[in-house]
């Protein structure tokens, strides 16, 4: 189970290019990951949707505002990565 674990947290790193922001360790990065390993966790496959979908939740339960930035600012990041989306999510008040 470890294995399999690893191996899925793996390929959501690589699926989301999270190593070239790895180098940065930014703070976003740390929220993406956290999603990505709760995504994994459920069970459920990650992909970029997963995760912006994921980290909208946790927008949505979150009343800190510095926490809220980041997540926004994570959102954008995973948004900003995924082919397409740019148009869909251009509505928002970033």
């Amino acid at each position: 189970m470890y294995q399999s674990t690893q191996q899925s947290t793996n390929s959501a790193k690589s699926f989301l290019h999270l190593d070239a922001l790895r180098d940065k360790a930014t703070a976003e990065t740390v929220v993406i990951e956290a999603a990505a390993r709760e995504i994994t966790q459920r069970g459920m496959r990650v992909t970029n949707g997963a995760v912006i979908l994921q980290l909208i939740t946790e927008v949505q339960k979150a009343s800190d505002p510095v926490q809220i930035d980041l997540l926004l600012n994570a959102l954008k990041i995973v948004v900003g990565m995924t082919p397409g989306e740019e148009e869909r999510w251009a509505y928002f008040n970033w």
